[in-house]
């Protein structure tokens, strides 16, 4: 169980993790979160009608939640990729941009082998080859901002707490890049 002290604001000030009757002063007020909000709650949460804690706002959850769907497309983004041919790629953010310099070099100079150091190892590619790594990795990348893009959509359009919490469920997980 968790529980959150309630401020003089009704907003949750700290949480504790056992049962606070007769461990604090009888003027502190405690109250049992939800199991519902136990992965959510913060310290904007407020105590809502009944005593029970509850977001501030359905946007507070929505914001919530599209920031998490935000960390879990950096880190599709970031995790890297492989290739058709098994060559495995890194897509963290200086890897993109050195991948970039890359391609844009190849650009410059088609015919100059280019020696490229994929996760999987050294490989010597071709202009044509390193502006394939560089397709590939982008739009891996315009994937991973598509596939956030929808599902904050799909949030912003519920209209409850329960569907927020639905929807996010459902989708964080589903239909990532690999």
């Amino acid at each position: 169980m968790l529980w959150a002290r309630i401020d003089e604001y009704g907003r949750a000030a700290e949480f504790i993790t056992f049962d606070p009757s007769n461990a604090f002063h009888p003027d502190t007020i405690w109250v049992q979160v939800p199991d519902l909000y136990r992965e959510w709650v913060d310290t904007e949460y407020i105590q809502a009608e009944g005593g029970s804690l509850a977001p501030p706002s359905l946007d507070h959850l929505k914001q919530q939640a599209k920031a998490r769907v935000a960390a879990r497309r950096f880190m599709a983004e970031t995790g890297g990729l492989t290739l058709p041919d098994g060559t495995g790629l890194r897509t963290d953010r200086e890897s993109q941009a050195m991948i970039g310099n890359a391609v844009a070099l190849a650009q410059l100079e088609p015919d100059a082998p280019v020696a490229f150091k994929a996760a999987s190892g050294w490989v010597t590619l071709t202009g044509a080859q390193m502006q394939a790594v560089g397709r590939a990795v982008g739009a891996h990348v315009r994937a991973c901002f598509a596939r956030e893009q929808a599902i904050g959509a799909l949030i912003d359009a519920a209209d409850t707490v329960d569907e927020v919490l639905a929807t996010y469920d459902a989708e964080k997980d589903e239909g990532w890049p690999a």
